[in-house]
């Protein structure tokens, strides 16, 4: 039995049902009549067919060659023809010490989220950014609100992620993309005459009177401003209110910016932020109803995984350095409910990266997996990270906190 045969039993005997997870330029516009509210369907629950016959073809494929047995736990190893050849671990000296770790006393520490002091230097920059634009004479007749968003606001922080990302969403005007061969009268909207370069400058101008220019840094995308001894690093990212209608006039609401270099658009759905929106869950409704689906323990599963990406990191693991907390936080999210059913954390953990690992292997098992938000594909080409990147990481985490067979 090779490695990649072995993986697929723990899988195939511990799944108690098959999953399938599946979800179906700028212009800047004054608000015209409100729009009809558009609400998603619901996320396909249906079996997935083409799970095992992929699966079935792909361990047909492979050759057996060694089998190595190790002090602490059986591993498997297999060089394989034509399927794509599983990398060894990196560091074997510190596996063999990470293999004989409590990992249930790490997990449980690593659940929870950072201390109150942490929180707190948190609240005091969010304070303070809301005063900077209320002061900005420029700014205070505006629609403006600004709103934590990010690992922060979705709870899922870990005490190494030392920033906050901080949204200055103005919204008098927002961005709108149209059906094709649509336009501003179709759906009673008229351009304006303020633009986001404008806004984004006057926020800078804002932030520059309130911390300082030694404490402001205007990149890109966002406004970064340093750590002090009362408060966290923050970033700072201005936003315009974001609308994607369809024919019938609904629409869905979230937020977008303009990079400063003139590259696309880009648009995110972090919650449902003004009232007027349509009642689409977003990213941290979707977060919530997860973490209360699985008992609250969806977002301790983000903060473990964080915490062990961290780790990985430190011990060189190559694999670890290319992956976001945000993409963790999506991996885990994707994972069924029923991964999260066990008594203990190391058998939750054990459980979430079978599953992440199986269906990681191939893009036909994943390419419908979304963000968090239930609306941008993981993994589709636009995305900064790629799915065989994933893969890698959670081969290092299994590795690394030796997965054992079930």
């Amino acid at each position: 039995m090779n490695s990649r045969t072995l993986r697929a039993r723990c899988y195939s005997l511990e799944k108690k049902h098959a999953v399938s997870l599946f979800s179906p330029m700028p212009l800047l516009i004054r608000h015209g009549e409100a729009g009809h509210s558009f609400q998603r369907k619901n996320r396909n629950d249906e079996p997935s067919l083409i799970f095992g016959q992929l699966l079935t073809r792909q361990l047909l494929r492979m050759k057996l060659t060694t089998l190595i047995s190790h002090s602490q736990t059986t591993l498997f190893k297999v060089l394989q023809g034509a399927s794509q050849e599983r990398r060894a671990p990196e560091g074997a000296d510190v596996r063999r010490q990470s293999l004989a770790r409590d990992w249930e006393s790490s997990f449980t520490s690593w659940s929870d989220p950072p201390s109150d002091a942490e929180h707190k230097r948190c609240e005091r920059v969010i304070r303070a950014i809301r005063t900077a634009v209320a002061n900005s004479t420029k700014l205070q007749t505006r629609n403006i609100l600004v709103f934590t968003q990010g690992s922060f606001r979705n709870r899922v922080n870990v005490r190494q992620e030392s920033d906050v990302d901080v949204g200055v969403m103005l919204y008098d005007y927002f961005l709108a993309q149209y059906p094709k061969s649509k336009r501003n009268v179709d759906f009673g909207n008229s351009d304006a005459n303020y633009s986001f370069i404008q806004f984004k400058n006057e926020l800078e101008e804002a932030l520059v009177g309130h911390f300082g220019r030694a404490a402001v840094k205007r990149g890109n995308k966002a406004f970064d401003i340093k750590a002090s001894a009362s408060h966290v690093e923050a970033d700072v990212v201005p936003l315009f209110e974001f609308r994607r209608y369809w024919d019938d006039g609904s629409y869905r609401a979230g937020v977008a910016l303009l990079p400063d270099n003139g590259s696309l658009r880009i648009e995110n759905y972090p919650e449902r932020l003004v009232e007027y929106w349509p009642p689409t869950p977003l990213h941290y409704e979707n977060g919530v109803a997860k973490n209360d689906q699985t008992s609250r323990r969806f977002k301790g599963m983000v903060r473990i995984l964080k915490k062990l990406r961290i780790e990985l990191e430190a011990v060189g693991n190559t694999a670890a350095t290319a992956i976001p907390g945000y993409l963790v936080e999506c991996l885990v999210w994707n994972a069924p409910n029923w991964c999260f059913d066990r008594d203990k954390w190391e058998d939750r953990v054990q459980s979430v990266l079978r599953y992440l690992w199986q269906n990681t292997r191939d893009s036909a098992l994943c390419d419908k997996w979304c963000e968090v938000d239930d609306i941008k594909y993981l993994f589709h080409f636009f995305q900064p990270w790629t799915r065989e990147r994933a893969h890698a990481f959670i081969n290092a985490a299994w590795d690394y906190i030796g997965v054992k067979p079930v």
